[in-house]
């Protein structure tokens, strides 16, 4: 209560409830209106500050996951794909060897020549050579009837579709199915299978 004849002024009252308020929720510093005001608003600018640092940290984080994940694209192994048709990988080899000494490798590898039975896959696989040597594939001509060519992964051999090139296949004593006819990797030639050649092997994962 004021003393006798003393004259409260607004400010003083307005001051007093304002701290009285601040004392209710157990704090024991005493500020002006003013002085909170600024405090609520180093707080914003703290606050937005965190909120910066916090996106910038996520960010980078991101860009690092992009570019590890990058460099895992860039260490797969060169020439192996996976195959879109089944589980199954396809190795371009580069070594230049007979039909049976390929085919032996790929079975080393519980594989096989690689088989083509449609367009798509056909250009899949052609997409893995180099577009400029030919490769040895699974075809070969069956030994009782040189008309008749097969898989050798056991596959049926579909007469419907084929890829052979202009004049294809034009001697029966060359037996295997190579890719590359005149530098055409997606056209079928015949070759004979002493010739030493690269090829595309199909590997289960």
């Amino acid at each position: 209560r004021p003393q006798s004849g003393g004259v409260v002024s607004d400010d003083t009252r307005k001051q007093k409830s304002f701290l009285c308020h601040m004392e209710c929720l157990g704090m024991n510093i005493y500020v002006t209106t003013w002085r909170f005001i600024e405090v609520i608003v180093v707080l914003i600018i703290v606050g937005a500050l965190v909120g910066v640092l916090v996106s910038t940290m996520s960010e980078s984080d991101n860009t690092s996951q992009g570019e590890e994940d990058s460099s895992k694209e860039e260490n797969k192994v060169p020439n192996e794909v996976s195959d879109p048709f089944k589980e199954n990988e396809y190795i371009a080899s580069s070594q230049l060897l007979t039909w049976n000494n390929h085919r032996e490798i790929a079975s080393g590898q519980n594989g096989d020549l690689a088989s083509i039975h449609n367009n798509e896959e056909n250009e899949f696989i052609a997409d893995l050579t180099n577009g400029e040597d030919k490769y040895f594939v699974g075809g070969y001509r069956n030994e009782n009837d040189l008309t008749q060519w097969l898989w050798s992964d056991g596959t049926d051999w579909d007469v419907t579709f084929s890829k052979w090139g202009p004049g294809q296949p034009d001697r029966q004593s060359q037996t295997k199915l190579v890719l590359g006819h005149n530098g055409k990797a997606e056209e079928w030639d015949d070759e004979d299978g002493s010739s030493l050649f690269k090829a595309i092997y199909r590997i289960p994962s």
